[in-house]
């Protein structure tokens, strides 16, 4: 996935978060999920980056109903170009 890509469609809403396992992050998901209708107004899209397995993220978005793209960073290459990794 490409970010230019998705920008050509509308504006973005790119987080980045830990993992399932991080309860911050899940308040953090789940309120963006909540708030999807508010960023569709502008037709903005929500992505979600994170470190952990796409297996993982699966089960997150399945778990959590979660209505967005949850994308792994295996290597955290992307964090790191964002300069948000550390």
């Amino acid at each position: 996935m490409q970010l230019s890509k998705l920008l050509a469609s509308g504006p973005v809403v790119l987080t980045f978060y830990r993992g399932a396992w991080c309860p911050y992050c899940n308040i953090l998901l789940q309120g963006l999920s909540r708030s999807k209708a508010a960023f569709e107004k502008y037709d903005a899209q929500i992505i979600a980056v994170t470190p952990q397995t796409s297996d993982k993220s699966e089960a997150q978005q399945s778990e959590k109903a979660l209505a967005f793209p949850l994308l792994s960073d295996l290597d955290n290459k992307v964090m790191k170009a964002y300069k948000v990794h550390f």
